[in-house]
């Protein structure tokens, strides 16, 4: 059975709703989609077929182009006053049925007003409509249709017992110790903040990193024409990593790896799983993307001074196999899905995971650890992720394909093409950045403690996660995920979400103040 179907008028956007069927196809399968008499059987009478493929979904997307309700028949009468004209028959049919209905608004086109449409279709004008716009904002905004419409299968699927009263309003989880202040809340990505100085030109590599130096011994193994050089494995030496760490120059189209090292602890799960953190020496540094940097959004400003504390962050992703161990363990406040994955694989990063889901877990882990686990805070993140750059990836100015897992048919900021995977990777497959941490830019968003704010005015300036009162606003996404191009993807891109979502695109890491050593 069809759960989604995608009304559109081909002389109006046949092309939209074509890519918009791809997208979802890659999401949810091709049978869980139905869009036009495309996806019909020779033979079948389509008109049965189309009021079957209708009554039976339960999303009807109806997309809206600038010609949608203006189109005429060949006697010059607008189609939709027409009682069987396809497209209105589809609406009708879904709002007749309680079908959810998500108007679809193509790039510029305004909700047609109440007095525009025929009486049958006049609750259409009352349904929050998304906009779906052209690259490089499809995805993104294709994005937030999906999460509407995973929660909408999620919602029905639930055999809940009614109730009249309104649901109990979540306490506030015990775990997320860090700072106070208010948030307001909007629907973008945004960019890139400031650190030190991070410059490399040909066989010649200098990094400041926060009192920290990247290892002479060996200097840049770097190639031309953006061939990556191999790799050393990484080194363990007590309680001290040595790992690779790349470079990007754009001018010379190449890449470079030099070794660095980090202090790192290791929590024991049980049954032979581990969870490795990685310490994050204390410092300050500028977050906020500058006007100049490509692809920069409002919400990525003013730039400001953060003071970072030390802390501990995850070296990966959590993973499915620390996720089912820790789900294995006994409920704080609320139960866990130990194999929520939609990509299977025991290294691969946990996703389809809700902030809440997060949270359940570091409050887990905390109770069996005696440590306290937590989301880390935007200011933390963004700090840990740059680990001294002032580029908008913590590798330089670009991104490939060798060096992070994100759709790599698109460039920035003069790198190469290479390939869209269309799914999560083992994590630690690319280098690491100079802190020790993998996987910071693409394969899975991140959830991050913070409410979202449209802007950094106000922000705390001592890497604590800015909250309000509001528990269930929605929270910050940070690092861009397998799905996304690079734009999207770069060390000071932001994103929200409420704290429900379950999507193959989020995952999240931990973070703690001070760790118990070993």
């Amino acid at each position: 059975m069809s759960r989604i179907f995608i009304s559109y008028r081909r002389s109006d956007a046949a092309a939209e709703a074509g890519r918009i069927y791809d997208y979802l196809e890659g999401r949810f399968g091709r049978k869980a989609i139905f869009k036009d008499v495309d996806t019909i059987d020779a033979g079948d009478d389509f008109r049965e077929r189309l009021n079957d493929a209708v009554g039976q979904c339960q999303v009807l997307l109806a997309v809206i182009g600038k010609s949608w309700f203006q189109v005429t028949n060949e006697a010059g009468k607008r189609r939709l006053d027409n009682p069987a004209d396809w497209v209105r028959l589809e609406i009708e049919t879904a709002l007749r049925r309680k079908v959810r209905v998500i108007p679809i608004l193509l790039d510029g086109v305004a909700m047609p007003a109440v007095r525009d449409l025929p009486t049958a279709l006049q609750p259409l004008a009352y349904r929050n409509a998304a906009r779906v716009r052209h690259d490089p904002d499809f995805r993104r905004d294709m994005d937030r249709v999906v999460g509407v419409i995973q929660r909408h299968f999620e919602g029905t699927s639930r055999t809940v017992a009614p109730t009249s009263s309104p649901r109990p309003r979540r306490p506030r989880p015990s775990m997320n110790s860090t700072a106070v202040p208010l948030k307001d809340w909007a629907n973008r990505i945004s960019r890139r903040s400031l650190l030190q100085i991070f410059g490399f030109s040909g066989a010649g590599f200098i990094s400041i990193f926060l009192g920290k130096e990247l290892l002479e011994s060996g200097g840049v193994f770097s190639k031309a024409n953006w061939q990556m050089p191999s790799l050393e494995p990484e080194t363990i030496d007590g309680t001290t990593a040595e790992f690779n760490v790349a470079t990007v120059d754009v001018s010379e189209k190449s890449i470079g790896i030099v070794r660095n090292r980090a202090e790192f602890v290791i929590e024991d799960l049980g049954g032979g799983v581990t969870l490795d953190l990685i310490e994050i020496p204390d410092g300050t540094f500028v977050m906020g993307a500058p006007a100049s940097e490509d692809g920069r959004s409002e919400d990525e400003g003013p730039q400001h001074n953060v003071s970072v504390p030390s802390f501990w962050m995850g070296k990966y992703p959590v993973t499915q196999a620390q996720w089912r161990a820790v789900a294995a363990l006994p409920k704080v406040e609320q139960d866990l899905n130990p194999s929520p994955a939609h990509f299977p694989g025991d290294q691969r990063p946990v996703e389809n995971v809700s902030w809440l889901d997060a949270v359940e877990f570091c409050q887990r882990l905390s109770v069996k650890s005696g440590q306290r686990y937590r989301l880390p805070s935007e200011a933390e993140w963004e700090y840990a992720c740059r680990a001294g750059p002032t580029t908008p990836f913590h590798i330089g100015e670009t991104l490939t394909a060798d060096l992070a897992n994100y759709d790599a048919t698109k460039i920035y900021g003069g790198g190469p093409k290479g390939d869209y995977r269309q799914e999560t990777t083992v994590v630690g497959s690319f280098p690491a950045n100079a802190n020790g941490l993998y996987d910071m830019h693409g394969n899975v968003w991140e959830w991050c403690a913070d409410h979202w704010h449209n802007s950094y005015e106000g922000a705390p300036s001592d890497g604590s996660a800015w909250l309000t009162d509001d528990w269930d606003f929605p929270r910050l996404l940070r690092g861009g995920s397998w799905i996304l191009y690079p734009r999207d993807c770069r060390s000071a891109c932001r994103f929200n979400s409420t704290p429900e979502l379950r999507v193959n695109i989020i995952g999240f890491r931990v973070s703690c103040a001070a760790p118990r050593t070993p």
